[in-house]
């Protein structure tokens, strides 16, 4: 969900637009929020298909995930009803309570069972069983779902209100969600490519089934689908001006990833393959026609999977001259140079989301990234400072990950240090939601190469066995960094880089004021750093020092600060409640802080007053999952004293 945010806000200020959040409110028709196109006028027709999408998912384009499988279909000649409900979601909550519920940060509002019904669900009743009705009179025998991690609760409800309504429907549930686990509801899951299965399935003439089928497969060497020989997605059945941007669709380059991450599942989803560069320009023309575009966002996982291919694409882009921007993924690679993205600009490339994700080369390595922190600033600084012969630049992302396994406090200066390096470069950053860990991809399935517990869970999430990148660890690590973020942003001249998932929570929680700002060029922090400073934590068999280690992540952060700027004062107080609601339960842990830092010349004092607790009512507030009641595992108020070189 947040992949739509990410590049949301450049994207909106580029292309000044029609769309529904620009316009005045009584040029759209309401009763647009409630029917699409198709849903009110077509409720007659025969169809061998209808495919929905509930919320929560993307509403900057129509989604693509839809429009993919219709135009395939359509192709070959099946009749397909269409209703993108999660749109229609998000217009009805723009005006409740509950009108942050699409922002990425706030993914675990939807992710969360109990948390749904508690917080959304009585803004959607209404919305959802008024086109849960219509869907149950459509006269069709199948019904299908994409499902993903933010949707899946409400796909649950849809299957539940349609079994009880009309059980003879057949319920088709796909989308990446079922990689990690198949769910015990829907009659056929679909894995993998859907689109010449769920052909195959219809041509089929399927019955209910007494039991749940699964049909297709994740990757595989011998994934043979031809992308040149899939039909295009079809946007007929969306009103544009009903999503963020009016005049952009999304696409593909390719499908699969070259990359093995240790951390990502994407590249086990399926085998890699690219599409003709004369395949993805032939696209653009036909759908520009059809729908005034302006924009192309290619959602696969990377565009420049092959290097040549999206080369050449650009070459004819530029060929053409179709005046079309476009965005898209990418991975940080030494064979692209300074030359290489002027192509990429000169076709019409205006935004880059690369996947850095760290700023220490050890890292990187643990991420099995493939690339070095060098060439990571490289790419940035070559992407941003190219320019089209209209003057038009690429804005450049980075998706980024908070407290892998193995990371050290060196580990975490030197990311510190990278977003300071690239600051006058990138133009925006998405700190995630911490270092996770997913079944299917390597760190998932190896958590003992990672030095990850097979045995310990705290916060129902992770642990090391070292219990140094726990998730209150890991929670003070991603404060830390979104809080540098913001005072770059604050105080820093020339910097450009933006926290594309600011926490507004945070702004009056902190205070910083200093005498000077040092402004150094380049900061290298060196891995043969003394940090000997840190009052590090001990593991025994019977005690391990909870305050000790948790205290040594902020030291390591105003140390950090220490670097930027000469004698400054800085405060950080927050309750444990207010961080539970300004990161979500996925990410926070019962933990407040009370912190005043001094710093004069080389002398750093700081006075620091913090807990950490076990809440019972919360899976994601308990230390451990079988506690029952609340307690405390440490509370403690310290101040520290150090001098440096």
């Amino acid at each position: 969900m947040d992949r739509d945010q990410v590049a949301m806000q450049h994207i909106i200020n580029t292309d000044k637009l029609y769309s529904v959040d620009n316009v005045p409110k009584n040029i759209i028709p309401t009763n647009n929020i409630l029917y699409n196109k198709n849903s009110e006028s077509n409720l007659d027709g025969l169809y061998d298909l209808a495919l929905i999408m509930v919320p929560s998912w993307g509403i900057f384009f129509p989604p693509y995930n839809l429009a993919k499988l219709t135009g395939h279909l359509r192709a070959n000649n099946f009749n397909v009803y269409v209703n993108d409900i999660n749109i229609k979601a998000y217009h009805l909550l723009k005006n409740t309570n509950n009108s942050d519920a699409f922002d990425g940060d706030k993914y675990w509002k939807w992710q969360d069972e109990k948390l749904f019904y508690n917080l959304l669900f009585s803004d959607l009743e209404n919305l959802f069983e008024t086109e849960a009705e219509i869907i149950a009179k459509l006269k069709t025998d199948v019904i299908g779902f994409t499902m993903y991690q933010t949707n899946k609760t409400s796909v649950k409800w849809f299957v539940n209100y349609l079994k009880f309504h009309c059980p003879e429907k057949i319920i088709n549930i796909g989308g990446p969600e079922i990689y990690y686990r198949i769910p015990d509801f829907g009659d056929y899951i679909f894995k993998g490519e859907g689109e010449e299965s769920l052909a195959s399935f219809l041509v089929s003439k399927p019955k209910k089934p007494e039991k749940q089928i699964q049909i297709g497969q994740w990757f595989t060497k011998k994934q043979n689908l031809d992308l040149n020989k899939v039909g295009w997605p079809d946007y007929s059945d969306y009103d544009f001006s009903l999503y963020s941007h009016a005049n952009g669709i999304s696409s593909e380059v390719s499908r699969g990833c070259v990359a093995k991450c240790s951390f990502c599942t994407e590249t086990h989803f399926w085998k890699y393959r690219y599409r003709s560069p004369y395949d993805i320009v032939k696209e653009i023309e036909v759908q520009k026609k059809l729908y005034n575009l302006k924009r192309v966002w290619f959602v696969d996982s990377l565009v420049n999977g092959n290097i040549k291919q999206l080369e050449e694409f650009s070459e004819i882009m530029s060929s053409k001259n179709l005046d079309i921007a476009w965005n898209g993924y990418a991975r940080c690679n030494d064979r692209m140079d300074r030359d290489y993205f002027q192509k990429l600009v000169d076709s019409g490339c205006d935004g880059l989301s690369f996947g850095v994700e760290s700023g220490s080369d050890k890292i990187l390595e643990v991420m099995n990234k493939k690339i070095e922190v060098k060439y990571v600033l490289d790419n940035i600084k070559n992407a941003a400072t190219v320019k089209s012969p209209k003057g038009k630049q690429i804005n450049v992302h980075i998706n980024w990950i908070v407290g892998y396994p193995k990371e050290e406090k060196i580990d975490q200066l030197q990311s510190l240090a990278l977003l300071y390096n690239i600051r006058k470069y990138a133009d925006g950053i998405s700190p995630g939601a911490t270092a996770g860990q997913s079944p299917g991809a390597y760190l998932g399935d190896n958590p003992e190469d990672y030095n990850i517990s097979k045995n310990v869970r705290l916060y129902n999430d992770w642990a090391d066995k070292d219990f140094i990148v726990t998730k209150p660890h890991r929670l003070v690590r991603l404060i830390c960094t979104v809080t540098l973020l913001d005072i770059m942003q604050k105080y820093l001249p020339q910097n450009k880089l933006k926290n594309y998932q600011h926490r507004q929570e945070l702004d009056t929680k902190w205070n910083l004021n200093y005498d000077n700002f040092i402004n150094k060029e380049f900061l290298n922090i060196n891995k043969s750093l003394d940090l000997n400073f840190l009052n590090q934590g001990t593991l025994t068999n019977k005690d391990f020092n909870w305050n000790n280690t948790i205290t040594n992540e902020w030291l390591t952060f105003f140390y950090f600060l220490h670097l930027l700027f000469d004698n400054y004062e800085f405060t950080y107080k927050m309750s444990e409640q207010e961080i539970l609601e300004a990161f979500g339960y996925f990410i926070a842990v019962p933990y407040q802080m009370d912190i005043k830092v001094t710093n004069s010349k080389n002398k750093l004092k700081i006075d620091i007053s913090h807990s950490l607790n076990s809440k019972a009512d919360n899976i994601q507030t308990k230390f451990y999952p079988t506690d029952k009641n609340n307690y405390n595992i440490f509370n403690t108020n310290n101040t520290y004293e150090f001098e440096f070189n």
